[in-house]
């Protein structure tokens, strides 16, 4: 039995891509239903994926459908279902289309014929006479013969210029044609032959190489983009294998590896997903429980992406999007978020102890039961976001946008909130700075000290 390793999967990935668009081999769809099951086996955790070597997949498939209690009794594996529908969709529906198309271009020639046919009738008899038909009377048969081939000289001459010159383009677009359909076929080959080179890269204990591979990988998206979709979801599956895995081999290997520091290949892959992720519309980008700690994402593109519990800690996120993305407790302690884009970002339990969020905008994020005591938050956008339940604790919130924000049961002991806008806000049941004036319309429960809301008709005082 043996693992295989991530570059392995990702080629099975590609497969899994492309070979599905060719209808006229079985081999080819028997390898596209084998390489889709393969990758969708290996994406969640790709070193659990173990198999053998004559019967790839056999065994593990067998026992996950055993235990989800699927099949009692052996099956076959679903490439060899693919196998049956592929020969019969060759050997019946496809015959109907092959059929129908020597049907259509019999007709288009038969149609061909005809015309030409019907255009040596006009210019050999049928025009000469019609130009000759007036002046010809009290000719002789031999004058009149004569002006009829006066006449039809020309037009032959002309009907033959035009039949050349016809012949020649057609010949010429359908060599343009074939040398297009051939430099693409060419560039798409060398296209697939540079990336199986860049993966092969990627493979290797050599950090300089592996670096190159995912610079190599980031060249193929400028020269293809259509493959940028594919050279993401590498670079991502890259980063979650061995963001933790290097670190722990340089550890145990007794080198110094700084608290707070990516390796080399991994801010590499993460500058290459931050600067391409502009053209990327596909499914969100996968880092989820990466070590991503002290990485630098000045500026970079991470709109969607999935942090779910990564370690961003001391990281420099510095003017980063990050609108919508993912950062369900994910750490970001100490991270750099000045100027930040967060709209509508989900930062349930997320740990921003001590970050720096000055001007961020994190209008419509969730932030419940996230942790932001000791947070610079000063000119902060929270228009609308949801903190039920976080922790706020010494945190500066001076200028700070709250307008229609959720903080219920949120914990604001400490905080600085000098000229925080909170109109249309929810405090019910928050804890309040005591040195704080209370937003109008808001008392302090005198049992609980938290805040509920002032009744006008019961005397209660905003003190």
């Amino acid at each position: 039995m043996r693992a295989l390793p991530p570059h392995t999967y990702a080629l099975a990935c590609m497969v899994a891509n492309f070979a599905p668009y060719s209808l006229e081999s079985c081999e080819l769809a028997d390898v596209s239903a084998k390489a889709m099951w393969f990758c969708s086996s290996v994406s969640t955790d790709p070193q659990s994926f173990v198999t053998s070597d004559r019967t790839p997949g056999l065994a593990a498939w067998r026992l996950s459908q055993q235990r989800a209690g699927t099949i009692t009794s052996p099956l076959k594996p679903p490439w060899t279902r693919s196998r049956k529908r592929c020969r019969a969709r060759i050997g019946a529906s496809s015959v109907l289309p092959v059929q129908s198309w020597d049907r259509r271009r019999a007709l288009i020639w038969a149609l061909a014929v005809v015309i030409s046919v019907g255009v040596l009738v006009l210019a050999i008899w049928a025009i000469p006479l019609l130009l000759t038909r007036h002046p010809s009377a009290g000719l002789s048969a031999a004058a009149r013969l004569a002006a009829e081939n006066d006449v039809r000289t020309p037009v032959v001459a002309a009907l033959a210029v035009v039949g050349a010159a016809a012949l020649t383009a057609g010949v010429t677009w359908r060599a343009t044609v074939t040398a297009l359909r051939g430099q693409a076929l060419a560039e798409q080959s060398q296209v697939t032959d540079r990336y199986t080179k860049a993966i092969d890269q990627l493979g290797s204990d050599k950090l300089d190489v592996r670096v190159g591979g995912i610079y190599a990988l980031e060249r193929i998206t400028v020269d293809s983009p259509r493959d940028l979709g594919t050279v993401m979801e590498v670079l991502a599956t890259f980063i979650r294998a061995h963001s933790r895995e290097q670190r722990f081999v340089a550890e145990s290997a007794g080198a110094r590896v700084p608290e707070h520091i990516t390796l080399p290949d991994i801010q590499a892959a993460l500058s290459v997903i931050g600067h391409q992720a502009a053209g990327y519309d596909g499914r969100p980008i996968d880092l989820t429980g990466a070590n991503l700690a002290g990485a630098d994402l000045t500026s970079a593109l991470l709109v969607r992406v999935d942090f779910t519990g990564t370690d961003l800690a001391h990281s420099n996120l510095y003017g980063a999007d990050l609108s919508g993305a993912r950062l369900v407790r994910a750490n970001l302690t100490g991270a750099a978020l000045s100027g930040a884009r967060l709209t509508n970002a989900d930062l349930t339990h997320a740990r921003l102890t001590g970050a720096d969020l000055y001007g961020a905008d994190l209008s419509g994020a969730d932030l419940s039961g996230a942790d932001l005591t000791d947070a610079r938050l000063t000119d902060a956008d929270l228009t609308h976001a949801r903190l039920s339940g976080a922790r706020l604790a010494d945190a500066r919130l001076t200028r700070a946008g709250l307008s229609g924000a959720d903080l219920t049961g949120a914990d604001l002991t400490h905080a600085r909130l000098t000229d925080a806008r909170l109109s249309g806000a929810d405090l019910t049941g928050a804890l309040w700075a005591e040195e704080s004036p209370l937003p109008e319309g808001w008392v302090r429960d005198a049992g609980s000290g938290r805040f509920r809301r002032a009744n006008p008709g019961s005397g209660d005082s905003d003190n």
